[in-house]
């Protein structure tokens, strides 16, 4: 058997495995879904970190202050991060209604966070990027889970706000998948990112072990790999609806992405004891089943790149041969790759129709009305590769070394 038939056939057969286990783990707890009745309100501290915001911020505030939570239970801070537009303007017009600015040199995200929690009053602590919008009934639908007191933070479901173009949809429904995965992950405690739109935690997580990490490129997932090692809960509340902006163009979603793939390298770097049978599902399949996708992935695009470099380095030489004739350009054989092989295209349709199902699973419980169509086609056409991509260039910046930091239009 050829090696590209091979690999393809272990991320097939992985993949699948993979999604079975997934879908039984929620099927098993379709019965138990909902977010656990609020029994009594606690003071809470909203922090939002910005940088050059002044075209969302507003609508970030606005959206806290319609929060369904009594107005003296809630504190609102906003840590400008040395913005260079009229971040702190837009912010100061909003001083009658009670928002504390802090205004700082450019430091970083995890700087800001840390500013704001010395100021932070509540019990309990939201982080809110200043580019997300909140549905007035997030906090409260979130709150409830903080009667177990082995929950220590609790995630909402995030969806991405007015999607129209054709890389927004695509990012839609990444964002759909990763709705029904996060759910998936807090049933079994597997959850290792606290994603920075409106994550809660308790405040006294914070006091006793520490802020946020200012050098980490993903500081939310180093919070959830924090709690994940003091053995507590990340839970994640699917009628909590936050709505985020979409990257804008390729390059800026290229940038984002490689900032959170180079900043999980970096966090299983730091956190490689965490892969132990003592933590569980987390430590036993989570964070094993995340280095396995990569591996696979990476070697089979990489296989797919070098063989048709190959190819096309044969038909060079034979066009040579023949003085360049160029109506055969793209004849070349294509046999060893799957359509050839009816067991890997029966898996592949297998594939096929699972990612449907999950597709349409996550709709449901993420209350998703808009329809997929090309969307869906277009992510399964080109996401395997682009993420292929864009951890190939996170795995050189870690190798090499070099730096990415947050608010900088560099990589």
């Amino acid at each position: 058997m050829e090696i590209g038939v091979f690999l393809m056939y272990c991320a097939s057969i992985f993949g699948l495995l993979c999604s079975f286990f997934f879908l039984s783990i929620l099927v098993g707890a379709r019965n138990n879904l909902e977010s656990p009745k609020l029994k009594k309100y606690k003071k809470v501290s909203i922090v939002v970190p910005a940088y050059n915001e002044e075209k969302t911020i507003k609508k970030t505030l606005d959206s806290l202050l319609a929060l369904d939570w009594p107005k003296d239970m809630i504190q609102i801070i906003v840590v400008d991060d040395g913005s260079t537009d009229n971040t702190s303007e837009m912010v100061r017009g909003y001083k009658k209604k009670g928002i504390l600015l802090i205004r700082q040199k450019n430091k970083g995200k995890g700087s800001a966070m840390n500013k704001g929690l010395k100021k932070a009053e509540g019990d309990f602590f939201v982080c809110l990027d200043a580019d997300s919008i909140v549905d007035k009934h997030a906090l409260k639908k979130m709150m409830g889970f903080f009667d177990n007191e082995s929950t220590m933070a609790v995630t909402p479901t995030l969806k991405i706000h007015n999607a129209k173009t054709i890389l927004d949809k695509v990012q839609k429904i990444e964002y759909i998948i990763g709705i029904y995965l996060r759910k998936t992950f807090s049933i079994i405690n597997g959850l290792n990112v606290t994603p920075g739109p409106f994550t809660v935690y308790r405040k006294w997580f914070f006091d006793k072990y520490g802020g946020y990490d200012e050098n980490n490129l993903t500081e939310d997932m180093e919070i959830a790999m924090r709690i994940q090692k003091h053995h507590y809960q990340v839970d994640n509340s699917l009628e909590s609806y936050v709505y985020t902006k979409p990257a804008s163009s390729f390059f800026d979603l290229m940038k984002q992405r490689v900032r959170w793939y180079k900043g999980a390298l970096d966090n299983f770097i730091n956190y490689r004891e965490l892969f132990h049978p003592k933590y569980g599902d987390f430590g036993v399949f989570i964070l094993p089943s995340c280095i396995i996708s990569i591996i696979m992935i990476e070697t089979l695009c990489a296989y797919i790149l070098i063989k048709n470099i190959i190819e096309y380095s044969k038909s060079i030489i034979n066009w040579y041969h023949i003085g360049f004739d160029f109506s055969n350009l793209f004849t070349y054989n294509f046999d060893w790759f799957m359509f050839s092989i009816r067991p890997l295209v029966i898996l592949s349709v297998v594939g096929f129709i699972m990612g449907i199902i999950i597709i349409l699973i996550a709709k449901k419980i993420a209350n998703e009305k808009n329809p997929i169509k090309l969307d869906f086609i277009l992510y399964l056409m080109i996401y395997l590769f682009l993420f292929g991509f864009w951890w190939a260039i996170a795995i050189y910046y870690k190798i090499t070394n070099k730096k990415i930091q947050w608010g900088s239009n560099k990589l």
